[in-house]
């Protein structure tokens, strides 16, 4: 018997005792999860209702990052871009005839602190939209958050899908997410790789959970089960059990699904060990400091590469080299994806105006914007379908892979 005739047949139940008899019921045919699977649109009253400081004298954007504490190195980078972002609009002009403000809240990587200063851009700082932020954990606060105050909210760096699936129209991601990098992974990994044997090892935090809960069930459809998952702690340096595992199970290859600074303590392990098989993982490793941390272990591994820099295009090159003049170092993807956002966001203003849901219709209406991580649209989820590439450490630096 299916949930549904279980439904029908008490609702049937209920009126009888209620005195009616029987009556016809018109079934209604309800998708499983629809809330994720329907077009997040908005359909309130905020396109018609004036409300913020129209006059003040900036374009107040929030930007929302983790400076300090565990994936500050994340978050610096995102600055770095955005900064260089924000000098360029303002040179140009600003943004309806107004300079546009970036206001940087940190959060510190912790989810109770994010929801602290993503209250107080909303309502103290009055920002028009937000962008950010790094751990998928507080992404999920701030877009329940900025639901409520009917505010615009786009991320750079959270991969998890979940941050999607509440179906907020507010919402909007200009990244692959953990979805589609496991896809990708799963693509390289089974197919052309044609393994066999695999095992997953996943940071005990939201990004690696969820990771490695995407990857695990893709392996699964596929029939070709890992044969092995296990977790390693944040902030852990002792990788000797994950290594005795790997001897024990003797994989063909070794997906890693975490933060730079473990997954390098890992690596090294493995490879220190003599495990000299290829090793797998996702953007949460695309980091600087994950090579210089790793060393010579480093060499070979493949990762999901969410910013070619190795693209031709004017926007790409133009960018790349202005940066390094800048900052004295080439861009990472967390730069480079914050420069896009702000960008797309000043777009969006532009369009709509100092009015928030018409900053929401602008964005949602994004297609093939030339950014310089790629062309960026927004699909009826508010998120972006791009193709996940991959690199491959190669000499102390991220080489893309050419298909």
């Amino acid at each position: 018997m299916t949930s549904r005739t279980v439904l029908l047949g008490l609702i049937l139940t209920i009126g009888r005792l209620a005195g009616y008899g029987v009556f016809a019921v018109q079934a209604q045919e309800i998708t499983a999860y629809h809330q994720w699977t329907a077009p997040f649109e908005y359909h309130g009253p905020a396109r018609d209702v004036q409300e913020g400081n129209v006059t003040a004298p900036t374009v107040r954007v929030g930007v929302l990052t983790s400076l300090s504490g565990n994936g500050s190195q994340y978050g610096i980078a995102m600055k770095e871009g955005a900064d260089m972002a924000l000098a360029e609009i303002n040179a140009a002009g600003g943004i309806l005839g107004k300079p546009l403000e970036l206001i940087y809240r940190d959060d510190r990587n912790d989810m109770g602190e994010n929801g602290h200063q993503t209250v107080k851009l909303l309502f103290d700082d009055h920002v028009w939209a937000i962008i950010g932020s790094v751990h998928s954990g507080c992404t999920h606060v701030a877009a329940r958050i900025t639901l409520k105050a009917e505010t615009p909210q786009l991320t750079t760096v959270s991969t998890d899908p979940t941050v999607q699936m509440i179906g907020s129209p507010w919402m909007f991601r200009c990244l692959a997410d953990d979805r589609s990098q496991g896809k990708a992974i799963a693509r390289v990994v089974f197919e052309k790789q044609g393994l066999k044997k695999v095992g997953l090892f996943q940071q005990k935090n939201r990004y690696g959970k969820m990771g490695g809960k995407a990857i695990g069930y893709i392996a699964e459809q596929r029939k070709t089960p890992l044969i092995f998952r296990q977790y390693f702690e944040s902030g852990q340096t002792d990788f000797s059990e994950q290594v005795n595992l790997a001897r024990k199970e003797r994989p063909d290859g070794i997906i890693i699904w975490g933060l730079y600074s473990e997954c390098a303590g890992l690596v090294k392990a493995l490879r220190g060990a003599g495990i000299d098989i290829p090793v797998f993982g996702a953007d949460g490793m695309v980091a600087p400091e994950f090579i210089k941390m790793a060393g010579a272990a480093a060499e070979g591994v493949v990762v999901t590469y969410p910013f070619d820099d190795t693209r031709t295009d004017p926007v790409t090159k133009r960018f790349i080299a202005s940066f390094a003049a800048k900052y004295g170092h080439s861009p990472d993807s967390f730069a480079a994806h914050a420069y896009d956002a702000v960008y797309l966001m000043t777009r969006a203003i532009r369009i709509g105006g100092l009015n928030k849901a018409k900053i929401r219709d602008a964005l949602a209406s994004t297609r093939d914007f030339p950014g310089v991580t790629g062309v960026i649209s927004f699909d009826e989820y508010n998120d972006d379908p791009r193709e996940v590439i991959f690199a491959r450490v190669e000499n102390g630096r991220f080489v893309p892979v050419k298909e």
